[in-house]
């Protein structure tokens, strides 16, 4: 048996895993050379977990509203002690859980460790958002004549005849759904216990995210929804106001700057792409919920059609590199 040098956890951990930590480090480091160390960074992005939840559980997510009165102290010890728990059974074996389960649990921490700090980026007030904060410049414009050329109309505008409240229901739903769709092809391959599968799967979700929030800091701009005007309102029915709630609480006009490139659809094309390549049977159950996500970025007036065209070519482009990149960790590994 191989004797613990001191180290071991550090070789344990994966690329996808050292790539959060060092994003983490980067944003909160930012946020202290600009003086915003005082801002409850970690209550604050606590609401993603309630809208991930509400998500997955399709409530409105009242009760756990009233979660959020949880110190800073109090989740940092929450979030620390279930890491090395999972750590520790996983390496120890003294409690009998499957291994499959482990997998799929250390899996997702990194998935929505980085969700969280995506959430930090405009969740805040006017004069505290990050991303206008480094960079002034607002590319709205650009993205506006970019569809207008394209299309030769306005694409959300275009739409807006074909709205209707089933439609609109539906639309919500896939896109309040895009966060659900990585962690059913995570559960999918940790249950075939392809533990190499599943760490090049979420690295590749990781660099996904990573290039795509560094992006909003590149080109940052508006949505649609509060750069055009439309002659009719989007109503829906029950789900469709829970999830629209959710996202006009953390995305009103003040703090929307994320757009270019639409990590929905990227994240959503990644699912598809890597859903056939390992489970043919879970890829054509989400190929259609997946293309009505793509859809819905544009129809629900979230994104520019030429945000969702930047966020495929992302996806296209980390889904290429991700097999070479995993390869290389795993043999920077062994050495």
């Amino acid at each position: 048996m191989k004797k613990d040098d001191g180290w071991t956890i550090l070789r344990e951990i994966e690329l996808h895993e050292w790539i959060v930590i060092a994003y983490i480090l980067c944003i909160l480091l930012l946020r202290f050379f600009l003086g915003f160390w005082e801002i409850p960074v970690l209550k604050l992005t606590f609401g993603t977990i309630e809208y991930l939840l509400s998500n997955l559980l399709f409530l409105p997510g009242v009760i756990l509203k009233y979660m959020s009165y949880i110190p800073q102290h109090e989740l940092i010890l929450v979030i620390t002690t279930s890491a090395a728990v999972i750590y520790m059974v996983e390496k120890k074996k003294k409690i009998a859980v499957p291994r499959n389960t482990w997998l799929f649990l250390r899996a997702i921490l990194s998935m929505f460790a980085l969700v969280m700090v995506y959430d930090t980026l405009s969740n805040y007030q006017e004069q505290n958002n990050l991303v206008y904060i480094l960079n002034q410049h607002d590319y709205t414009q650009i993205f506006m004549r970019c569809d207008q050329e394209m299309f030769g109309i306005q694409p959300t505008i275009y739409l807006q005849q074909y709205a209707n409240p089933l439609l609109t229901e539906i639309m919500y739903l896939t896109y309040g759904l895009h966060f659900v769709f990585p962690i059913m092809i995570a559960y999918v391959l940790a249950q075939k216990k392809e533990k190499d599968q599943l760490n090049e799967y979420i690295l590749a979700v990781v660099i996904l995210i990573v290039c795509g929030t560094t992006m909003y800091f590149i080109f940052p701009g508006k949505s649609p929804i509060y750069t055009l005007d439309y002659t009719n309102e989007l109503k829906g029915y029950f789900l469709s106001d829970i999830i629209k709630f959710k996202v006009d609480e953390t995305r009103n006009y003040h703090l929307d700057c994320c757009v270019f490139p639409s990590i929905h659809v990227a994240l959503a094309a990644l699912n598809l792409l890597y859903a056939f390549k390992y489970t043919k049977k879970t890829g054509k159950m989400l190929a259609i919920p997946i293309i009505l996500s793509w859809i819905a970025t544009v129809y629900l007036r979230r994104h520019w059609a030429i945000d969702g065209i930047a966020g495929i070519i992302l996806a296209s482009t980390v889904y290429k590199i991700t097999p070479s990149i995993y390869h290389w960790w795993n043999k920077k590994k062994i050495k």
